[in-house]
């Protein structure tokens, strides 16, 4: 028996709730050239030069390091993964672990690019109420 709110089973989200990015993209796709591109912050995972500044090559030396100096294990994929791609999410243990490790500050690890042209006074969807009547 499954209880349902409003048409859809409970644990289920609403549809189009938890896909912002493809809204988002046949929004932009759909708006044509007359769409107006904002400019996003640029994020680069930076493990591996992190790694090599410190003398760490290899994901199983990196591995190994995570267990002696941090105690936390990963599996070698994962550690593989973590310096072939930048991952979509992180978990604070892990960049804990990996700072640990590394001797590092997560400044290290994310390279952050912010256009010149973001500025929250320029966001209309940014507007709060002043509280002044």
């Amino acid at each position: 028996m499954s209880v349902e709110h409003a048409g859809r089973r409970c644990g289920q989200l609403p549809q189009g709730i938890g896909d912002t990015e493809h809204r988002l993209a046949t929004a932009r796709s759909a708006a044509g050239a007359t769409s107006v591109e904002r400019p996003q912050v640029q994020i680069e995972w930076r493990l591996r030069k992190v790694m090599a500044s410190r003398d760490v090559w290899a994901a199983k030396e990196l591995r190994e390091l995570l267990i002696q100096r941090a105690g936390f294990e990963l599996s070698l994929q994962a550690v593989s993964d973590l310096m072939k791609k930048q991952p979509v999410q992180v978990k604070v243990a892990t960049l804990q672990a990996l700072c640990t490790t590394l001797r590092c500050t997560p400044n290290e690890l994310f390279g952050i690019d912010t256009p010149r042209e973001v500025s929250l006074a320029d966001d209309p969807d940014n507007i709060e109420p002043r509280g002044e009547q």
